[in-house]
Order: C-alpha cells, then sequence, then structure tokens
C-alpha cells in the first residue's frame, strides 16, 4: 500500500508543469523602484516560482505553476497591485507538451 502511495505521489508531480511566460509591462519610469514592485507584487501569488523584470524591454518574465495559476490570473493580480499594466506577449515558443495537449 505504501508503495502504491509513493508511486501515485510521484506521478503527480511529474504532470504539474512549470511555465515560463513574458509579459509586456507598460508604465515603468525608473530602472529600481518599478521593478521591484512589480517583483513584491507577485510574492503572495500562490505558485509563482520566480519573477525577473527587464526595464529596457519593459518585460516581466514570470515561471510558475500551471496547476496552482494561470497566466491570466498573474495579470490581473499585477494589474490590481500596481499601477502598471501588464499583458501577455505573443511568444511563439513550441513546447512538446503543447503539441501532445493541444495548446
Amino acid at each position: 500500500m505504501k508503495f502504491i502511495f509513493i508511486l501515485f505521489y510521484f506521478t503527480i508531480n511529474l504532470w504539474a508543469i512549470e511555465i515560463e511566460k513574458t509579459f509586456q509591462v507598460e508604465g515603468m519610469m525608473c530602472k529600481n523602484a518599478c521593478p521591484k514592485k512589480i517583483i513584491e507584487s507577485t510574492y503572495d501569488i500562490d505558485g509563482i516560482k520566480n519573477c525577473t523584470v527587464d526595464f529596457k524591454s519593459k518585460t516581466a518574465t514570470i515561471i510558475f505553476d500551471d496547476e496552482k495559476v494561470n497566466s491570466k490570473l498573474i495579470t490581473e493580480i499585477i494589474n490590481q497591485k500596481t499601477y502598471f499594466k501588464i499583458s501577455e506577449t505573443n511568444q511563439s515558443s513550441w513546447s512538446i507538451f503543447d503539441w501532445i495537449w493541444g495548446k
């Protein structure tokens, strides 16, 4: 019985996929405080693993667990917590998982 539980536990964790998405950020005026504000706004969002903000390209790259949070919810929360407008970029990245599940 223990073996089945352990096997089940590790199988579920294999299917949890971390996704990396880039978001366009409008309204950043400074290169220190503005990116820090965006990063701090992601601290309370369950499922976000990492957030980096690039002031030059006006983008935020966020790595998150798609089982806990999605990109739409991330944009809504950051837009509410900050005065920046965050939107998804149209990335043309290809993933085998996207192909398998038809995303």
